[in-house]
C-alpha cells in the first residue's frame, strides 16, 4: 500500500541505522521505548551516506562511512562487523525488486605535484610562515580544502587553486599534477574535477604531497 521510495529515503534510512540493535517485527524501524537518547546515538554509527542511482543498469549504491576522532573511515568488515550489519538492515528494507549495492571504502589517494611562487617576506624556502604561524602552510590549506567537501563531493581543481591563492604568502600556485587511485586500481590523472568512488579523499603519505617553492621574484625573469 505505500509508494516506492525515492533516494533522499534510503539516505535517511542509513543515518538511522542502529549497530547492535534489531528491527520491530515486520517493521522498518527500531523500538528506542526506554534506550537513553546517548545510548542511541552511540549506536548510529553511520555518519556519511551518499546514495548514487545507475539508471541504466538499474541499481542503487549506497556508500557510507562513519567517523573515528573526526577523521572519515569506512565501516569495518570484521570483528566488529559493521558493514555486514548495515547490509542486511538496508537489503531488509530497500523496495521489493530494488538492486541495492552498500558499499564502506577506505579514502581515494590523492596525489600532487604543486609548484608554489611565495612571498620571501611572508614565507622562508621550506613554505613556513616566517612569524611562525604555521610550519606547512600549504598543507594546511589542502588539508582544509579535502575536510570542506561534502560527502561524495567534487574534488575541483581550480577551487584548490582559488584556496591556495587565499592563503598568506602565496603569490602563484601551480598545480602541476593531480592523480587518484582507490582500491587495486592504477593511478588516474584529474584534469579538473574528481568525485571519489570511496566519498573522500585523502593524502596518505608524506610524498604523495610534492611542493616545489619559488620565490616570486624568479617569476620577473620569465
Amino acid at each position: 500500500t505505500k509508494k516506492p521510495h525515492n533516494l533522499i529515503w534510503y539516505k535517511a534510512k542509513a543515518e538511522a541505522f542502529q549497530f547492535g540493535l534489531e528491527l520491530k517485527p515486520g517493521s522498518d524501524c527500531y523500538d528506542n521505548t526506554g534506550i537513553d537518547h546517548l545510548e542511541i546515538a552511540k549506536r548510529r554509527i553511520v555518519k556519511h551516506v551518499a546514495i548514487v542511482e545507475n539508471r541504466n543498469n538499474g541499481w542503487i549504491r549506497l556508500k557510507a562511512a562513519k567517523e573515528v576522532n573526526g577523521q572519515l573511515q569506512a565501516l569495518s568488515k570484521t570483528n566488529p562487523d559493521e558493514l555486514g550489519a548495515l547490509n542486511r538492515y538496508m537489503q531488509s528494507i530497500k523496495d521489493a525488486g530494488v538492486k541495492l549495492v552498500v558499499d564502506s571504502l577506505p579514502p581515494d589517494r590523492l596525489k600532487m605535484h604543486i609548484d608554489i611562487y611565495y612571498d620571501a617576506m611572508v614565507l622562508d624556502a621550506n613554505g613556513g610562515r616566517l612569524d611562525g604561524a604555521s610550519v606547512k602552510p600549504v598543507h594546511d590549506t589542502i588539508k582544509a580544502y579535502l575536510r570542506s567537501l561534502p560527502f561524495n563531493g567534487a574534488f575541483v581543481l581550480a577551487t584548490l587553486t582559488d584556496r591556495l591563492q587565499e592563503t598568506a604568502g602565496i603569490v602563484i600556485p601551480q598545480i602541476r599534477h593531480v592523480s587518484v587511485s582507490y582500491g587495486t586500481r592504477k593511478d588516474v590523472c584529474i584534469p579538473i574535477r574528481y568525485i571519489p568512488d570511496g566519498g573522500y579523499l585523502r593524502i596518505y603519505q608524506e610524498d604523495d604531497l610534492k611542493i616545489n617553492y619559488i620565490p616570486s621574484h624568479a617569476t620577473l625573469l620569465e
